[in-house]
Parts: C-alpha cells; structure tokens; sequence
C-alpha cells in the first residue's frame, strides 16, 4: 500500500494560505521550505489557522498542484488503483469537506481512492510493506520507528518546495512505485 501525504507534497497549499494571510507567495514559500511557515511570518499557529478558517472550504477546494509530486502520485495510481491512498491532516473545520472537494475536482476515477483524515497518527496505518510518501520529518520518522508500529514499513521524506533534494525524493519514489508491479 502506498500512501501519499496531501498537503505541501502534491497540494500547494502554501499559496493558498499566503493569499489568505496577504502574504507574498515567495516570502511564504521560502519559510515553509524549512518548516517553519507561522513563525518565519511573525505569526502564531493559532492566527495563521484562524485566517485559514476564515476562508471556509474554498481555500482547500482551491489549492494548486506541485505537478512534480502530482505526477509521481497519477503514476503510482495507474500502476497500483485501489493500493494508493492519500493521508491528509484535518487542520481546520473546512478542510474535510473542501480536501473532498479538490479531489473531486482534480481527480478521475475516485471511487477506489481512499482519503484518510489523520494528523499526527500516520503511524496507525504504517506496517511492513506500506509505503509513506510525505514532507514531514515527523511523520516519516514516526512511520518508521514509532514504540507502536510493527517493523516493516518505508517512509520517504520529501522536501517541500524549494528545499534541496526534492527532485532525488521523487525519483526514489518512482523507483519504488515502478519497482513494486
């Protein structure tokens, strides 16, 4: 099984919360580059959630794609159909509904497509043979490692947008997908 993290992986959520908060896209995605977006803004996460929320469903409905991920991500589905699945966090009230929203919207086929509304806990579904796809060190290392995970399962972290080694990610994520059939 493979799954793919949605946020800042092949989603462009960053763009979206930029011109939520009135921010300059560049400046916002350098600072999400080295995970730490709020601060590099001189925010709190509390006020950068609460401009997202403002927003409602349409700042997630209308997300932008980082087509090097989305590409890696439409691959593995048509190598792999219902063994692919997208693990995103729910981090507002409107994110649920407005991820289901963009997927129907950006996606074919969806009926075989799983989207599991987890935060912190991706480890849950981690195990041997399962694959996860993400930006987060936190994740992938708890993917891996965590006291309550049976042994077994691969993360590869990828660097969000900007950060050195995206591109390599991405490549040994095509290897895996490709070398899985």
């Amino acid at each position: 099984m493979f799954s793919f993290d949605m946020d800042g992986f092949f989603v462009n959520w960053i763009d979206s919360v930029a011109a939520a908060l009135g921010v300059d896209p560049a400046l916002a995605r350098a600072a999400n580059a080295v995970h730490n977006f709020p601060q590099a803004l001189g925010l709190t996460k509390s006020q950068m959630w609460r401009a997202v929320d403002e927003q409602g469903t349409a700042i997630w409905e209308n997300m932008g794609i980082h087509e090097d991920a989305f590409s890696v991500f439409e691959e593995a589905r048509a190598l792999h159909g219902d063994r692919v699945d997208i693990i995103t966090a729910p981090n507002s009230p409107s994110s649920c509904a407005g991820k289901a929203l963009w997927v129907n919207k950006h996606l074919d086929d969806v009926k075989n497509l799983d989207i599991i509304q987890l935060s912190r806990n991706k480890w849950r579904l981690a195990g041997p043979g399962r694959y996860l796809f993400d930006d987060s060190p936190t994740g992938c290392r708890d993917w891996e490692s965590h006291p309550r995970v049976v042994p077994g399962g691969t993360a590869v972290l990828v660097p969000r947008v900007g950060a050195p080694g995206r591109a390599e990610a991405l490549d040994r994520i095509r290897h895996i997908i490709r070398e899985a059939v």
